[in-house]
């Protein structure tokens, strides 16, 4: 059985070794603007599924189980934030420096999605999705905190402005939950999702 990851993170493809399969990479650039949602963890798996599907739509790899993920950061509702704000990517580094502002001495919650897909003869694949939540505090920052980790580059690819594996793991206080979910897959939930598929894993 062929077994493909929808994604180019690097994080992601260490992660899965986890599992012991072997794996090809094959990013999708799939639009994730295109994605319409009620709530942050609705968001999250359309676009897992959204990367899922466009790789497993394609006539090389159709015979493949696809595992897609999408890894958002969120906070609220609280009383600062009567709706739950939603970040994703920055794209340029001021807003990098706005979303660690926000997150600074904060908790807040991380998602991530992932989708299945399993080939079904000459039919569209079957995709199954689900998610886990961890939630993450970070300390207080200070700006020359926050403009340092900025211009180092290493948040400007990254939900929320940060790589927990990387140089901002020392701003954080506390994980509540699993920290593979943080750098962006969930290992077990995915472990899960494969044995229930037929698709093995150890």
């Amino acid at each position: 059985m062929r077994f493909i990851l929808a994604s180019a993170s690097p994080r992601r493809k260490d992660l899965i070794t986890q599992l012991g399969i072997p794996v090809e990479i094959l990013p999708s650039y799939a639009d994730e603007t295109s994605v319409q949602a009620d709530t942050p963890r609705q968001f999250a798996e359309r676009a897992a599924e959204l990367k899922c599907r466009e790789i497993a739509s394609r006539p090389e790899c159709q015979d493949a189980i696809v595992i897609g993920a999408d890894t958002i950061v969120c906070f609220g509702p609280d009383e600062c934030f009567p709706e739950a704000a939603l970040l994703g990517k920055p794209s340029h580094p001021e807003q990098a420096v706005e979303m660690l502002r926000l997150l600074s001495g904060r908790t807040h919650t991380v998602i991530t999605a992932l989708a299945v897909s399993r080939p079904n003869g000459n039919s569209a694949p079957r995709i199954e999705t689900a998610s886990e939540d961890s939630l993450v505090t970070f300390q207080c920052l200070t700006d020359k905190q926050i403009r340092v980790y900025v211009d180092s580059g290493e948040p400007l690819d990254k939900a929320g402005a940060y790589g927990a594996q990387g140089l901002a793991g020392q701003f954080i206080e506390h994980v509540e939950g699993n920290l593979d979910n943080v750098i962006g897959l969930p290992v077990e939930l995915l472990r899960r999702m494969l044995q229930e598929s037929g698709g093995g894993g150890c």
